[in-house]
Parts: structure tokens; C-alpha cells; sequence
């Protein structure tokens, strides 16, 4: 269409033109135009300086330089020995009509191959771990580090020309120590599970961790970590303990199992003389005096067990709140209830069974158990005290205030005989642990339920002379025995820890404790 018309002409690396042309009907128009290129800029900078800069293979110049240039597109290039040749393009335009450039050349690498002797130690490349073969920057020095346990180290300084390849041989000398190792009692020493002998003993180890065991029939096990250095001598001295003696170092002073029951630690070298002699006021015919002593550490419950404790092993139906004494059970169920225990607790159950009944007992298992007489009547009578008492309280027949829950004033009509003067609070049976701990460190051994303890009920009198170690009774028999006062003792002679009844049924007034060998076995 022919016409008078505006040109804007635009390219990106010159300045903008606008033209007027005029077009003819059936004439053919030419135009020739001429941009103005961009006047660009060149800033080239490099670490180190001194590199060659080339613009489409133009050599340009050292770093750091200025120059200007045309708009366009180019070809970038900056050399310098030993360093790895940088090439980049790059464009002049109206909108960035400067390029700006630092460039950190990296120089050229050489490469290590490592010929190492022992295998699989570690090497170090100017203090940091590498993994060969290594490609280190050439024309530098380097500080090649060589270490393995049990080895000296050692340490070459290598320098490498661009493109250089090479080989290093490390070859480290054994490194080992002296150790002397003795016991008290002498024992087996194994090392890395070589046997080495009875020590005392003195050796040469390589310098690197080893494990020392310290063996011995009877003693518990000792093992230490040993690291030897060359050219030193390592002492290494143990005394090994007796597993009673550790397992006594171990043990908790007081802890709650698994049914919520809380257990104190008794560790004892004591003796008591059971029962009463026939002139003490109360005494009864079966209450036979006996010497005992008592040497093996035992766990004896803080509390009598409770209705919720006993409810984990086997519903009851009461009345009674969780925290009242489980009363009615027999001794059956209450020498199962500790074997049920044991088992959960992955002990040795302490009782023997056939067809759901207690028919004997493993005298060396550590399982829960019922306390023994002779337990009972010493951490009644004895524990905590300078000398054995008549009473739990003590020796006065007069009961201090709030020592217990006994046939009190309360208890006037229900029972034949009651104290006077005395009120506890409770006219029946009261939760566990409503009075003060005893001496024993344990709460209601003077009153609130009698206890099924752990031994059969004899009355055979005692060999004249005798004393007994951690008695425990015979394997088996009719009736069993129940120790303490309750709720509805008001009477010297029920008052009186030496008291003892042989039963065969449970009842309201009688409930349990428990308690277990620190551990099974014998104190060796």
C-alpha cells in the first residue's frame, strides 16, 4: 500500500533507530540503515591476577583490566600457567552494557595413587580425611598422613606438576605397648578371647583397644578397655567381687515391683532368740525359744499387701477400698500370689506346685515368698533396736499413743477383750500404712492384720543348744503359721510378737507381707 510510514528498528546490542518511509505503488523501495552500536564495558578481574584474557581469540591483556567493546555476543577466555583455563560467553547489550568478572581459578590437578601396607587405615590430606586415589592441586605442597591403630603413623609431603600422576607407597611399623595386669584374687585373664593366664600377667599388645576380662569361679566378671602406647608401660589392677558381694553393691535400698508393692533391703549378720521363756506374762506353750541367725540379705515389703496389689493376680470380691489389707486368703493363695510375682518378674519361682497347690519350696531360688518366722519375729522384736524387745514398740506394756491399730476403746462390745485408756482411730480393719514406720523401717508389724508368714506350724519343741541359720521350716505340712496382733488383739499375750497361731483357712483379720532373697543361691 503505498504510503509514508514510521520505522522503529531495535536490536539488542545497538541503540534503537526510528525511520520515515515513503513507498511507491509498483516501485520496489530499498532501505539501508545504520545502527549505532552499544558502547559496552569490560571489567575482568582475577585470583590469582596476572591471567591472560582472550575475546575471540583476541589477546586482550593481563588481570585485572578495563576495556570497551561493542555490543555483541563473545567468546571469554582467561589463562594462566598451572591453572585451569576458564571460557565463558558472554554479551554486550543495551540493557547490560557492562560485564563485570573476578574469577577464583582453580589450578590445574595431579593425581596420587596410594600403595599402602597394612590395608583399610586412614589417610589425611593436610589434616582431612580423604579416599584415594587423590586429586590434589598441582605446583602446591601437600601433607600426606598415613595412620592405623595398632600402627606409628607417618607423614610425606608431596608437591605434583599439572597433570601429573604418581605413586605413593606407605609402609607403617607395628606399634605395641607393655601391660601389666593383676587382680586381688588372682583370676583368669582373657584378652580378645585369648587366654593369657592367671595373673598376675605382663604382656606386649598391639596400641589399640583391647578388651580385659578378669574371670573367676564365683566372682563376677570385670571387663576393661585397655588402649596400650608404644614404649610405655599400662598397669592395670581390679579386685573382682563375689557375685553376693556385687549383687549386694548393685541392689536397691528400697524399690516398687511390678504389682506396685514397695520392698526394703535388709542386709543383716544378726541373731534373735524366738518365742518367750515360760515365765514372761502372756507366754503360751508353743511359743518355743529359739536361737537364730539371721545372714542372708532380704527384701522384706514396706506394707501388708493390699486388695488392688492382690486384685492383679486374682479378683477378690470386697468392699474394701484398693489401699485396706487383702484379709481372707489363704496361705495357698498367698504363697501363689508370690510365685505369680516371680514370674512376672522373670525370677525363679520360691514355691513348688503340683495340681494348683504348694507342695515344697527351692530354698535357693530368688523368687517373692512369704517372710519367715524368724524374719517376722526379728524385724518385729530386733530391727533398728540395740537389743531385742517383748513388744514391737518396745518393752513398756503401756502402748504409746498412735502406735497401732489394736482392739482399742472402739473396739468395747465387739471383742472379749480390748485395751482401755487407748484409741487408734479405727474400730476395724485401716488402710496400710495409717500409722508411723516402725523401727524396722516397715508399717504395721504391731497391728491392723495378723500375717501368714512363710513356715509350716510346728510344736516340736527345739534341740536344746541349737542355733538355727535362715531357718525356713520343713518342705510341707498341715497348718501354717500367722504372726502379729490385729484389729481385734487386746491382750498382753496377743500384743506380743512371739505370739503364734498354726491355721489351715484364712480370715478376716489376717492378710500378708512379702518379701525374697536378694538373690538365689547361697551368700558365696
Amino acid at each position: 500500500e503505498s504510503g509514508t510510514y514510521q520505522l522503529f528498528i531495535d536490536n539488542p546490542f545497538c541503540q534503537p533507530k526510528e525511520v520515515t518511509l515513503e513507498i511507491t505503488r509498483g516501485e520496489q523501495t530499498q532501505l539501508q540503515v545504520n545502527l549505532q552500536p552499544v558502547n559496552g564495558l569490560f571489567r575482568i578481574s582475577s585470583q590469582p591476577a596476572g591471567a591472560m584474557v582472550f575475546l575471540d581469540h583476541r589477546q586482550i591483556g593481563l588481570t585485572p583490566l578495563q576495556f570497551n567493546q561493542d555490543g555483541d555476543r563473545y567468546g571469554l577466555r582467561v589463562v594462566l600457567e598451572n591453572y585451569i583455563e576458564t571460557v565463558e560467553q558472554v554479551s554486550i547489550t543495551r540493557a547490560r552494557p557492562t560485564v563485570s568478572r573476578n574469577y577464583n581459578l582453580e589450578l590445574k590437578k595431579g593425581t596420587v595413587r596410594l600403595d599402602l601396607e597394612p590395608e583399610e587405615g586412614t589417610i589425611l590430606v593436610n589434616g582431612i580425611k580423604r579416599v584415594g586415589p587423590l586429586i590434589l592441586d598441582a605446583t602446591v605442597k601437600h601433607r600426606l598422613t598415613y595412620m592405623k591403630a595398632g600402627f606409628y603413623s607417618s607423614t610425606q609431603i608431596v608437591s605434583l606438576a599439572a597433570d601429573e600422576e604418581r605413586q605413593i607407597s606407605f609402609r607403617l611399623k607395628p606399634e605395641t605397648g607393655k601391660v601389666e595386669i593383676i587382680s586381688s584374687p588372682p583370676a583368669t585373664i582373657w584378652i580378645g578371647g585369648k587366654n593369657f593366664g592367671i595373673s598376675p600377667v605382663s604382656t606386649k599388645l598391639p596400641a589399640v583397644a583391647h578388651m580385659i576380662t578378669f574371670k573367676k569361679p564365683g566372682y563376677r566378671s570385670i571387663a576393661k578397655v585397655v588402649k596400650p602406647k608404644g614404649g610405655t608401660i599400662q598397669k592395670l589392677s581390679v579386685s573382682l567381687l563375689t557375685e553376693y558381694q556385687a549383687r549386694l553393691k548393685e541392689a536397691p535400698r528400697e524399690f516398687t515391683n511390678i504389682a506396685g508393692v514397695k520392698l526394703k533391703l535388709y542386709v543383716i549378720q544378726d541373731g534373735i532368740t524366738m518365742g518367750a521363756p515360760r515365765s514372761e506374762k502372756g507366754q503360751r506353750a508353743n511359743e518355743f525359744q529359739r536361737r537364730i541367725n539371721l545372714t542372708k540379705p532380704f527384701y522384706a515389703s514396706l506394707f501388708e499387701i493390699t486388695n488392688s496389689q492382690f486384685a492383679k493376680f486374682k479378683s477378690k470380691k470386697t468392699v474394701d477400698t484398693g489401699n485396706m489389707p487383702v484379709t481372707s486368703v489363704s496361705w495357698q493363695e498367698a504363697a501363689a500370689f508370690c510365685n505369680w510375682l516371680s514370674v512376672k518378674e522373670k525370677m525363679d519361682p520360691f514355691y513348688k506346685t503340683a495340681n494348683g497347690r504348694v507342695i515344697g519350696f527351692d530354698r535357693l531360688a530368688d523368687g517373692y515368698r512369704l517372710l519367715s518366722e524368724g524374719e517376722w519375729e526379728w524385724l518385729a522384736r530386733k530391727a533398728g533396736k540395740t537389743r531385742q524387745t517383748l513388744f514391737a514398740w518396745g518393752n513398756d506394756t503401756v502402748i504409746p499413743p498412735d502406735t497401732a491399730n489394736i482392739a482399742d476403746e472402739s473396739a468395747k462390745g465387739q471383742v472379749r477383750f480390748f485395751v482401755p485408756n487407748y484409741n487408734d482411730g479405727y474400730s476395724g480393719v485401716a488402710p496400710v500404712g495409717s500409722f508411723d514406720r516402725e523401727s524396722s523401717g516397715l508399717y504395721d508389724m504391731a497391728g491392723n492384720v495378723s500375717e501368714w508368714v512363710h513356715d509350716v506350724y510346728l510344736i516340736v519343741p527345739p534341740q536344746a543348744g541349737t542355733i538355727l541359720h535362715n531357718p525356713l521350716g520343713v518342705q510341707q505340712g498341715y497348718a501354717h503359721v500367722v504372726k502379729g496382733a490385729n484389729w481385734r488383739s487386746g491382750t498382753i499375750t496377743t500384743l506380743r510378737p512371739a505370739f503364734r497361731e498354726g491355721l489351715t483357712v484364712g480370715r478376716e483379720d489376717i492378710g500378708f507381707r512379702i518379701g525374697r532373697y536378694l538373690y538365689g543361691g547361697k551368700n558365696e
